[in-house]
């Protein structure tokens, strides 16, 4: 099974390139990554040799200029319709070398059209690192919309995967934009709340 993952960047940072090495190390190698830059200028340097170096596994788009990362996400959905599968990345996070692998077992195993699993976040306090497993193990099945709506949404957007036939279908509906520009209360909850709906009860937490 093909997965596209979705990655909006401004530029180079440190954090983007980690983020890219972790799609490069995934143990499922039947990946593409769709890389939009929306730092209004081109990418150069080390970034731009590395995307470069992995051929026909990345693709760069380029914004003419700032559109944010809500509006970069649903450019690089419109490139990922032809994928079993699109994850998705944020340039200052990273995957384990499994995520992809242990995530699409289960989406298929449990014919999830919507999935998302814990995770760890990580804090920075001058030279220590704390951090903590966050768990997101009630949002999922029948309830999960509802959990949403009264609670907010503990959901990180990296550890989201979503099927080809509801990404289809959310484009379809909400005319190729998932993610909404400026929707009070995060573009990203926004996002999971319009593809959950569409997922009707096959929303899986791994």
């Amino acid at each position: 099974f093909s997965v596209a993952v979705i990655l909006p960047t401004r530029g180079l940072t440190w954090e983007s390139v980690r983020a890219i090495e972790s799609v490069i190390s995934q143990t499922h190698k039947n990946f593409k990554l769709i890389i939009i830059n929306d730092s209004g200028s081109k990418i150069a340097g080390k970034l731009r040799k590395l995307i470069v170096s992995l051929g026909h596994k990345a693709t760069l788009i380029d914004n003419k200029f700032n559109v944010g990362a809500a509006q970069s996400r649903n450019i690089g959905l419109q490139k990922a319709l032809n994928f079993d599968f699109v994850s998705f990345l944020d340039s200052d996070d990273e995957y384990i070398s499994q995520k992809l692998s242990i995530q699409l077992e289960k989406m298929i195993t449990l014919g999830g059209l919507i999935s998302h699993t814990d995770y760890v976040a990580m804090e920075r306090n001058r030279d220590l690192i704390n951090s903590a497993i966050v768990s997101t193990s009630l949002i999922q099945g029948p309830k999960a919309l509802q959990k949403i709506a009264s609670s907010g949404s503990p959901v990180a957007t990296p550890t989201v995967m979503i099927a080809k036939n509801l990404l289809k279908k959310a484009l379809s509906k909400y005319k190729g934009e998932i993610f909404p520009n400026g929707e009070w209360g995060g573009e990203d909850t926004a996002a999971w709340i319009r593809l959950i709906n569409l997922a009707d009860t096959k929303v899986v937490h791994i």
